[in-house]
């Protein structure tokens, strides 16, 4: 039975190489597979800190908008053209019953530094959301 014992030798030794690549292959596994989950872990960290810097942008934007309209309309229902932040040359150009009568009209051009504050805070978050 030599044969048999050629073939039993072959395998034996067929499995002991089997053995040692799986060996090495979890090695190997071990000693990169810690960096690729570290890399996706600072990955992942820095996308949520990006997100949370967008959210805040736009909780700012949206905060000082809505502060800044509902000031612009307590100006206009007090009717005092004075209060309005509009340099008196435009507001005869303009004529104040054309601002009394469009509201519209009178926010885009009532409080000019504070609606250039608010297009800036808008122009941040646009940076983040692009």
């Amino acid at each position: 039975m030599p044969i048999m014992e050629d073939v039993y030798l072959s395998l034996n030794n067929l499995f002991h190489q089997w053995g040692e690549n799986v060996y090495k292959e979890v090695k190997i596994k071990e000693r990169y597979l810690e960096n690729m989950i570290q890399y996706q872990h600072f990955q992942l960290k820095s996308q949520q800190d990006f997100f949370r810097t967008r959210s805040q942008h736009k909780f700012n934007w949206l905060k000082y908008s809505r502060a800044l309209l509902k000031k612009k309309e307590q100006i206009y229902k007090s009717g005092d053209t004075s209060k309005f932040g509009i340099p008196q040359s435009k507001i005869n150009e303009i004529g104040r019953q054309r601002l009394l009568k469009e509201p519209d009209l009178a926010y885009s051009l009532m409080m000019t530094g504070e609606t250039h504050k608010m297009i800036d805070l808008r122009e941040k978050y646009a940076f983040f959301n692009s």
